[in-house]
């Protein structure tokens, strides 16, 4: 018997205890991650919408809370976890604007804002 070799019930529960330890702690770090990955697609696109209403202020000397006026189809902005659709436009004078934009699919309870200024404020 003493030269059986392989691993004992013992050693082998340790191992399980181990990998299901590094599970529970690596899960909810992932889940985190997946939320920050989704919301960069509506960062992107509401970066395009900025750039958008800069370029308007600089010909006009004022913001504008339409995308007829920027000559911008929001429709155009499809991402995977946002939707051009699912975006709005404001402006609260002639020299701030805010646009929001909602999550769809997997990011559905999610939203990004950015102001003129380029401060970003989301949801997750």
């Amino acid at each position: 018997m003493r030269g059986r070799k392989g691993f004992t019930l013992v050693e082998l529960l340790i191992v399980i205890i181990i990998v299901g330890v590094l599970a529970a702690v690596s899960v909810p770090m992932m889940s985190a991650n997946l939320e920050r990955a989704r919301g960069t697609d509506g960062i992107a696109q509401l970066g395009a919408i900025r750039t958008a209403e800069r370029l308007y202020h600089a010909e006009h000397g004022h913001y504008t809370g339409t995308f007829a006026d920027l000559d911008f189809d929001a429709g155009d902005l499809v991402g995977k976890y946002y939707n051009g659709e699912a975006a709005n436009l404001t402006n609260t004078s002639a020299n701030n604007f805010t646009a929001n934009i909602a999550g769809i699919g997997d990011a559905a309870t999610q939203w990004v804002h950015i102001n003129q200024d380029g401060t970003i404020t989301t949801s997750y």
